[in-house]
């Protein structure tokens, strides 16, 4: 069972457009960064314009993303509190069938925050043998 609405995503500049591709493929809407941004984007940038946008972003490059959420880097409190993100600790060769694989469960989490005020943002950790997500 798919989500009710598409779930927008924003794919980071590190994340092979198999994965854009397969979401697409799946009915959900997919950004490129390197799109719609100054291309070499500091991550703090990457950050805000997916949380101020409403975006759910995919990287690779999840280390970086860990130490902007909660600290000062020009996001205010609440939109690096509300930065939806999929943390993808697979090698980028295996992204877009480990992305396929964790799909119902990004479906899933998302649809349950639509809604709920106050919520935690999406987070979700695709590595190459498992797959979690925080609440």
């Amino acid at each position: 069972m798919g989500a009710k609405e598409p779930i927008p995503f924003l794919t980071d500049e590190d994340v092979p457009d198999s994965v854009g591709d397969a979401l697409r493929g799946a009915g959900h809407l997919v950004y490129r960064a390197r799109e719609y941004l100054v291309q070499g984007a500091d991550d703090p940038v990457v950050a805000e314009a997916a949380s101020h946008a409403g975006l759910v972003l995919i990287t690779h490059n999840w280390r970086d993303f860990r130490q902007i959420v909660g600290k000062q880097s020009g996001l205010t409190r609440r939109q690096s509190e509300y930065l939806h993100r999929i943390e993808m600790q697979c090698g980028q060769p295996k992204a877009a069938e480990r992305i396929m694989a964790a799909l119902g469960l990004i479906e899933h989490e998302w649809t349950s925050l639509q809604g709920v005020p106050d919520r935690a943002p999406l987070w979700i950790t695709i590595g190459i043998q498992t797959i979690s997500t925080k609440r």
